[in-house]
């Protein structure tokens, strides 16, 4: 089985591109923060990269913006690509379901995340 489900917030605006085909893919990190904090009292947070098609990719364009919350449902896949005779991998979430968790009150930029921190 194949499923993971993630609540957090976007790292920034989400990449949308059409394909030649007309469809729309959406590109985007999301910031989960774990339930502890590390020796410095900071909150840990992982960053996950995400993909998402069509009408997913289009609503997220119309009404998320960076620090929006959100939960994500989707699979893991496993990236491969050869660089100069080096295997690089990465893994993401190809998002099948996405909920806007922000009330329609809450204003553009009114939450704070930061890039600086991801690698990615």
């Amino acid at each position: 089985m194949n499923r993971v489900f993630l609540i957090g917030r976007l790292v920034k605006d989400i990449e949308v591109k059409e394909l030649s085909t007309g469809a729309k893919i959406g590109n985007f990190t999301i910031a989960v923060p774990r339930r502890y904090k590390d020796e410095n009292g900071e909150v840990v947070v992982d960053y996950f990269r995400c993909i998402t098609w069509k009408g997913n990719a289009e609503s997220m364009e119309k009404f998320t913006h960076k620090g929006s919350q959100i939960a994500i449902a989707g699979t893991l896949q496993n990236r491969c690509w050869d660089d100069n005779g080096e295997k690089k991998y990465y893994t993401e979430v190809n998002v099948d379901e996405i909920k806007f968790l922000d009330s329609k009150e809450t204003p553009k930029g009114a939450t704070e995340v930061s890039d600086d921190d991801c690698p990615f």
